[in-house]
């Protein structure tokens, strides 16, 4: 198993990189579209070179905090092999 533990990370560099021409009413749709940035990184660099490891893992996870609480869990279908 794999565990990604800098995805918050990831979400707030891509934060960072999107242009600050925002109104305050939209402050949430700029961290959505950050996490959606964060998100297909994931998919596309990171996520592949593990899994195109000579030893991939059969499960990776990733937890994604919002601002306050941890708020989301993604993993892969481990749960469902070990119930």
């Amino acid at each position: 198993m794999v565990i990604f533990t800098k995805f918050d990370a990831q979400v707030v560099q891509e934060y960072v990189r999107l242009p600050n021409d925002v109104e305050p009413e939209n402050y949430n749709a700029k961290w959505e579209k950050a996490r959606q940035n964060a998100e297909n990184i994931f998919q596309e660099v990171y996520l592949p070179k593990v899994l195109n490891s000579e030893n991939p893992p059969r499960a990776y996870i990733y937890l994604e905090v919002n601002r306050r609480y941890v708020h989301m869990f993604h993993s892969t279908s481990l749960y469902s092999e070990i119930s």
